[in-house]
């Protein structure tokens, strides 16, 4: 999982343990709750971008959510 990857290139959620023929990656039960905390603030960042993005549309100053092309 390429998101999986990621977490671990950022040191963000680093695998348990990797094995070194197969590559595949293993994460213990805390490590997943841990994932389901990023996952759920992830959503959380994306609804709140959203509303902001409606807000400004909605009040018609678009240049703060999508540069200068509302101006």
């Amino acid at each position: 999982m390429k998101t999986l990857r990621y977490y671990d290139e950022i040191g963000l959620l680093r695998p348990g343990e990797i094995d070194r023929f197969t590559g595949y990656r293993y994460y213990s039960a805390d490590q997943l709750h841990r994932l389901n905390r990023i996952l759920a603030l992830k959503i959380v960042s994306q609804i709140a971008i959203g509303r902001a993005a409606h807000q400004e549309l909605a009040s018609g100053h678009t240049h703060k959510v999508y540069g200068h092309a509302g101006s």
